[in-house]
């Protein structure tokens, strides 16, 4: 095949993956019988007995097609193969579309290898009620259901720089491309994807197994303005179930017009398929359990023509114009006592194959919700994030933009327990291995006692009264621990100690503990005679906690080395009552073993 011919390296890879779901698209337009009569015979019942033949044509011409387009690279096997014009109803087992190891070889030495390398295994494809129909818009092709039984797909991307350049499309590129160009296809279903990707520039695979998948309303317009004959995408609903089974992934009102460089998302969401109760039954141990609700997602300047050619995504813009997030645990199921590598965001951000950057991400009206049931109480704890606008700068993977800019920043700032204003600032480092971040946050000036529905059924601490004047935190963390200060400035700080009436099932005060307490506890920082107690922030990070829990146990540790002037170091001896207390806001007190000492209490809240 001459350089010329050689394809778009991306539809190439569409081309060989996606023909045969159109095949019967293909056949239907050019060998649909007619309703002319001869002899007093209709021509398609003449022709009913021709159809082996013609099926037997049209299997070898999408064989040669894609030998052809491929420069020989795929052969396309399957063991059955069943169309019936009439009905428009297709029938395939065990398609497999295979490379040839060979012919790779040789097109490498020639400089005429694609970017991706596909392996396509279907073993049982459907599809039903295939035609052209006229719309108001035109003639259209049309698919009423396309179903796919377990079938994997595994990409192989190396760039090769002398593909960057789009050349003449092939044959069988064109063919799709026309029926592409005005598609509606009713349902799609997907049982049992599995899904491998390997990023051989950056050595990194990424693999999704027993996905499930459903896709509504379909459809696809040519932009008759675009000179590059790009065509409107538009998806009414979708929906992934995710591996593990516990999330469907749902979007909705999906719309990517390439000619704009856009794409906007009506509303998605991350929604668990487990009520709270059952969640954790069928986890068996203390596992987040996450509600995402997404408004009106939007990215623009998305760089189409170098997607084509490399593979790798780039947008300029990213917004989320509204968001509600609820993190949800609980605390009668052992925590998941397991080592976790790349654990902090930016680290498992590198993780995926797929090249992705985002130069700027927007969430303009967010609530975060962190819940708890709590083992001692038995009562849900919570903290809030209230009417929170969120900007990250520079969210990438790509090896060269992490040279010319080896960071991540995030800048927030929310209302917190709907009271006092924090703004925080985090900077990551993309390039170290060891996952090294630092923040900076300030909370300004609220009433302490907004934190009592998160102090009271985890920690079983009251704060009576008190007023937090400013709360400033800056830490530098990486995966084996941190540092850092806490300077917590504050008023007339009393608090109370709870206990469990067992009886009437309710918390009240330890009189005498309480009282005990704040003898010892200074009721405001700086003192009368201005001296201020700092908080030193020393932490080990055990293998198995997340980014939030020890940037958690950090903030305890300032906190009380504050409160108490007795500073912490790592992760020995703890010297005062607050720490002690606040372990129970940490967890500290389940098993961490990964096996339960005890059935876990019946959750009142659900």
């Amino acid at each position: 095949m001459e350089k010329g011919k050689r394809n778009v390296v991306v539809w190439r890879s569409i081309a060989v993956a996606l023909p045969l779901l159109l095949v019967g698209g293909i056949a239907y337009y050019f060998l649909k019988p007619t309703d002319t009569k001869s002899g007093g015979k209709n021509v398609k019942t003449e022709n009913k007995g021709k159809e082996p033949r013609i099926k037997q044509l049209l299997e070898d011409k999408i064989k040669d097609m894609v030998v052809q387009a491929s420069d020989s690279l795929y052969q396309v096997r399957y063991t059955t193969f069943k169309i019936d014009l009439g009905a428009g109803n297709v029938r395939i087992k065990d398609l497999e579309v295979l490379p040839d190891s060979g012919v790779l070889k040789r097109l490498i030495s020639q400089k005429r290898a694609p970017n991706n390398v596909l392996t396509i295994r279907v073993p049982e494809m459907r599809i039903d009620k295939f035609g052209f129909n006229k719309t108001d818009d035109g003639v259209r092709f049309g698919i009423q259901n396309v179903h796919l039984e377990n079938p994997s797909v595994t990409i192989e991307n190396q760039l090769r720089p002398y593909n960057n350049n789009p050349q003449e499309p092939s044959a069988l590129y064109k063919a799709f491309r026309a029926l592409y160009s005005r598609m509606l296809v009713g349902t799609t279903t997907v049982n049992n994807l599995d899904v491998k990707y390997v990023n051989n520039n950056r050595d990194v695979t990424t693999r999704l197994k027993k996905l499930d998948m459903l896709v509504k309303g379909f459809r696809s317009n040519p932009v008759t303005t675009d000179d590059k004959g790009r065509t409107n995408l538009s998806v009414d609903y979708l929906r992934l179930t995710t591996p593990d089974k516990y999330y469907d992934i749902i979007s909705r009102n999906v719309d990517l017009q390439p000619a704009k460089k856009s794409l906007s998302i009506a509303h998605a969401s991350v929604i668990p398929r487990y009520s709270k109760t059952q969640f954790h039954k069928v986890a068996g141990f203390a596992k987040d359990r996450y509600h995402f609700e997404l408004d009106q997602i939007g990215w623009t300047g998305i760089d189409i023509d170098r997607f084509i050619k490399t593979q790798q995504l780039f947008v300029d813009n990213q917004t989320i114009k509204k968001s509600w997030v609820e993190i949800y645990t609980n605390y009668n199921y052992p925590l998941k006592q397991k080592a976790r590598r790349n654990a902090y965001p930016q680290e498992k951000f590198q993780t995926i194959a797929l090249d992705l950057t985002f130069r700027k991400t927007r969430t303009l009206n967010g609530t975060i919700l962190y819940r708890i049931l709590a083992k001692e109480t038995d009562q849900v704890s919570t903290l809030a994030l209230t009417q929170s606008s969120t900007e990250i700068n520079n969210l990438t993977n790509n090896t060269l933009t992490k040279q010319r800019k080896p960071v991540t920043t995030l800048h927030s700032r929310a209302k917190v327990m709907d009271a006092g204003i924090m703004t925080s600032q985090y900077t990551f480092n993309l390039n170290d291995k060891a996952g090294t971040f630092t923040s900076y946050s300030v909370l300004g000036p609220m009433d302490a006692n907004k934190f009592n529905i998160l102090s009271r059924p985890l920690a079983k601490i009251e704060v009576k009264e008190g007023k937090i004047n400013k709360l400033e935190t800056y830490l530098k963390m990486n995966e084996y621990g941190g540092q850092g200060y806490v300077n917590f400035y504050y008023s007339g700080m009393k608090i109370a100690f709870l206990g469990k009436d067992k009886r009437t099932d309710t918390l009240n005060r330890k009189g005498f503990l309480s009282f005990v307490s704040n003898m010892m506890l200074p009721n405001d920082n700086p003192r009368k005679n201005g001296k201020f107690r700092k908080g030193i922030v020393n932490v080990k990070r055990e293998a198995y906690q997340s980014f939030f829990d020890i940037q958690f146990d950090a903030s305890v540790d300032g906190m009380s080395s504050a409160m108490m002037g007795v500073y912490q170091r790592k992760k020995g001896p703890n010297k005062n009552i607050l720490l002690n207390t606040a372990k129970e806001i940490a967890g500290s007190n389940r098993d961490t073993k990964g096996t339960k000492k005890e059935a876990p209490k019946k959750e009142k809240q659900k």
